[in-house]
């Protein structure tokens, strides 16, 4: 599973879990049904350790994800694939939260744990998505081994069959010799499906198609949000410029989804929403400017930015559309009256926190399902927005735009926006970025916006920018 085994972390993990395999199983009677799925969870102290070290000596083309959840201060690495389900159409988010609580549920957990997921979806619901054909509208993948970093411990947890489980615990197999052998079976199974997108836009078509949607905005519409796709040629692997985002990108939102030898990679500075306890937040996050070279260039940004009547009406209107969709599924709202400034590493954006209570009977996938896509990636009025999206961006979205999270089987979870994002496979990128289109935007600022969204992914894959690529 790791181009190198010795791994002080990979062996304590795999040498733990056998330890609980054979110290437990079988645990006490069940019934077949219950036995056909066991969870071993395992934990151990970080002792310094690192769970983003891991990522440089991952195997490129195994299935696996990461994600770090900065407002948690969680990280996650899920490794190979258990079982995994896809689902589209309208009630994506909701087949996939009950089915991710009828398996978590029926299970048998050879120790008390917390069960995990890490689910992805797309921008929108469309099954036709060019270039993205291994990469369904909502995924949820149950990893062979999940390892969940917080504080000073990591807690793993391996998902196998009642057969494997007696295997390990008769000493017929160890769970190092079981994850190589998947690995293999994965290398034998592997179809690379080769993408294409249908246009790549130079910055006179991107700049005019700016334009024709600022007359249209004239016709009803409050604000578009439009996205750009550049393609580069690239040296370094993903898994590399996974970990340069993370250590690059401390505050943000760091994910990757491999899947058939392709990755899905970013560091997104968006919270879509995060529940605890039924309790939600939210973040309204529009309105940008860059990072500046002194502390005085850096606050004078921030202070345009905030003196910004578009970016504050800009910001204002994904405030409204906020208050308006979730007044219909929470108890209590609360929303400071002014945003603050938000600083990353390269950009700085106006941002307001909205949280409160989730009504009765309201879960995750209601809340998913209310909230996203948000103005902040498609626009106001939201139908109609995604509906000139749809008829007019000459590529499609798929997964950029779209969410990436974890959901536990308590019912909590948090997802961000797949926002500074990019697609890889076989030694080229498409990196994705956005800018909200309202009527004073200028085509010309609104194409430097989206080449500084672009930035952290270009850097992280180690793109040497020329005018040419500029279109």
């Amino acid at each position: 599973m790791y181009r190198t085994v010795s791994s002080l972390m990979y062996r304590t993990v795999c040498s733990g879990l056998d330890q609980v395999i054979r110290r437990r199983w079988p645990v006490r009677a069940a019934s077949a049904e219950e036995r056909e799925r066991v969870v071993v969870p395992f934990s151990c102290p970080l002792q310094g350790a690192k769970l983003e070290d891991l990522l440089p000596q991952l195997q490129q083309e195994m299935d696996q994800m990461y994600l770090f959840d900065p407002l948690h201060k969680m990280e996650f690495l899920a490794l190979g694939t258990f079982a995994e389900t896809s689902y589209t159409g309208h009630r994506r988010f909701h087949q996939l939260e009950q089915d991710w609580q009828e398996r978590s549920a029926r299970v048998t957990r050879l120790a008390p744990c917390r069960l995990f997921a890490l689910p992805a979806f797309s921008f929108v619901d469309r099954e036709d998505a060019a270039g993205w054909s291994n990469w369904p509208d909502a995924l949820l993948r149950i990893p062979r081994l999940q390892l969940v970093a917080s504080g000073d411990r990591l807690e793993a947890t391996l998902w196998l069959h009642a057969a494997e489980a007696a295997d390990v615990a008769l000493g017929k197999m160890s769970v190092c010799a079981l994850l190589q052998g998947d690995l293999r079976s994965f290398a034998d199974l592997q179809t690379v499906v080769p993408w294409r997108f249908l246009q790549v836009e130079s910055r006179a078509e991107w700049e005019a198609r700016v334009s024709a949607v600022t007359r249209t905005l004239r016709d009803g519409l409050e604000k578009v949000v439009l996205a750009r796709l550049a393609r580069h040629p690239v040296q370094r692997r993903p898994c590399e410029a996974v970990a340069a985002l993370r250590q690059r990108y401390a505050s943000s939102w760091t994910f990757a989804v491999a899947r058939a030898g392709a990755w899905f990679v970013g560091a997104s500075p968006e919270r879509l929403l995060s529940v605890e306890d039924r309790r939600f937040e939210v973040d309204a996050l529009a309105g940008t400017r860059g990072r500046g070279a002194t502390v005085q260039e850096d606050t004078a940004l921030a202070e345009e930015l905030m003196a910004s009547g578009k970016d504050r009406e800009e910001h204002a209107a994904v405030v409204r559309f906020l208050e308006s969709q979730l007044m219909h599924v929470v108890r209590a709202l609360s929303v400071p009256p002014h945003p603050h400034i938000v600083k990353y590493a390269n950009v700085q954006h106006l941002f307001t926190p909205v949280s409160g209570d989730m009504a009765d009977g309201v879960q995750l996938a209601d809340m998913l399902a209310t909230l996203h896509p948000t103005p902040a990636v498609a626009g106001l009025p939201r139908q109609a927005a995604l509906s000139l999206l749809l008829e007019t961006e000459p590529w499609t979205r798929g997964w950029y735009a779209g969410g990436v999270g974890w959901m536990d089987d308590r019912g909590d979870g948090s997802f961000a926006v797949a926002l500074r994002s990019a697609l890889y496979q076989e030694g080229e990128i498409a990196v994705f970025a956005g800018a909200g289109i309202v009527p004073a935007s200028e085509p010309q600022a609104e194409w430097a916006e989206t080449e500084m969204k672009m930035q952290p992914m270009r850097d992280a894959f180690g793109v040497f920018q020329t005018a040419e690529m500029d279109g």
